[in-house]
């Protein structure tokens, strides 16, 4: 029973570690916060906005959150000048705002300080 757990923790960390690499190596909240910029169809902007919740809402591993809020996208989505004339653009962003809430403790918080601001 031993072997067997420990083979599916292997995989589980074989998984979660492929599923880092993916996001990084295709680069998908650049392309994300790309696709917002260019100011598509209202439901892209939408859809982005919801998947980016629910990535963040599913992250267990400290380390996953810490990748996904360290290179700034998140940050760059946060600021964007979205419609929010349109209250869904608007319910999905204060949604998206309030999943990213939940996520933070002494050390992510650190990933939202712009020193530039405040300097």
């Amino acid at each position: 029973k031993k072997k067997k757990k420990k083979k599916k923790k292997k995989k589980k960390k074989l998984r979660h570690k492929k599923k880092k690499s993916y996001l990084a190596e295709k680069n998908i909240l650049g392309n994300f916060l790309r696709i917002v910029r260019q100011k598509y169809d209202r439901d892209v902007t939408i859809q982005v906005l919801q998947t980016l919740s629910i990535m963040i809402q599913n992250i267990g591993k400290q380390m996953s959150l810490y990748y996904l809020f360290s290179n700034n996208y998140i940050n760059d989505m946060i600021v964007h000048d979205f419609d929010f004339v349109d209250n869904e653009i608007l319910a999905y962003y204060v949604s998206f705002l309030k999943t990213i809430s939940l996520k933070l403790d002494r050390d992510v918080i650190n990933f939202f300080f712009n020193a530039k601001a405040h300097g």
